[in-house]
């Protein structure tokens, strides 16, 4: 099927291969030779199956002379596959990973996410990753953002040096449900900006604020004023029982 001359066919089975994974490894070298077909979909098709199927022995002279100049095409569907199998197939040698960190910066939003996807996978340092990412947490494209607050959240407390950004995030509607999963994740240790978000226009984002503060426990004391504030006057009852839950776990452990 992959020396069929329709590229529809040649698409899917791109796609069939990519879906086995690298069982299907065997075929790479034949999948390779797609990405110069003259048609933009196989070659999209063609740079997905190859990061899913891995490269073999000579994984990286293959990356680094197949794939990775795709990822500073013209055509924006092909930088974001190439960038996605980057990421697919791990860590490889600096010069590319600069490439994927570049198209953090590309003008397509569809490439910079797929790049925060990628970065996940070449940088293994936490640290790292939450200072190169965390900017990003202010892209102007709700994906974008999106997919790096996942990104933060997998490296759970490492992220802990974006609470900032993060409850910057807070302050957009579109934003709010990925980002409280993010700072689920994350455990901010913040009080002052918890203490703030117990006041918050959005009911969830109190109740996580109030949540948080009573985990924290003796060190939360001065966000007492504004818990007793959720927890007399808010007008969801759920809020209300998580506020007057955390103060009762505040002032047990202030009295232990």
């Amino acid at each position: 099927l992959l020396k069929e001359s329709d590229p529809d066919i040649l698409r899917h089975a791109c796609d069939a291969l990519g879906a086995i994974g690298q069982a299907a490894a065997a075929a790479s070298a034949n999948v390779s030779k797609l990405t110069s077909h003259p048609n933009p979909q196989v070659v999209v098709s063609a740079l997905r199956c190859l990061g899913r199927l891995g490269l073999g022995d000579d994984s990286w002279v293959t990356l680094r002379e197949t794939i990775a100049p795709f990822a500073e095409d013209d055509v924006s569907a092909i930088a974001a596959a190439a960038t996605e199998a980057i990421g697919n197939l791990g860590p490889s040698d600096p010069s590319i990973y600069d490439i994927v960190k570049r198209n953090l910066n590309h003008q397509e939003p569809m490439v910079r996410a797929k790049a925060v996807v990628a970065c996940q996978s070449l940088e293994r340092d936490a640290q790292k990753l939450t200072e190169l990412l965390a900017p990003y947490l202010a892209d102007e494209e709700l994906n974008v953002r999106k997919a790096v607050a996942e990104a933060l959240g997998n490296l759970g407390k490492g992220a802990r040096i974006a609470e900032e950004e993060l409850f910057k995030l807070l302050d957009n509607p579109s934003d709010i449900e990925f980002t409280l999963t993010t700072l689920r994740s994350i455990e901010p240790s913040s009080i002052d900006r918890l203490t703030v978000a117990v006041d918050h226009d959005d009911a969830s984002v109190r109740l996580f604020a109030c949540s948080r503060l009573g985990r924290l426990g003796r060190s939360a004391q001065s966000a007492l004023p504004s818990l007793k504030k959720r927890a007399d006057s808010d007008s969801y009852d759920f809020v209300r029982r998580e506020a007057n839950r955390a103060i009762g776990r505040i002032k047990s452990a202030r009295n232990r």
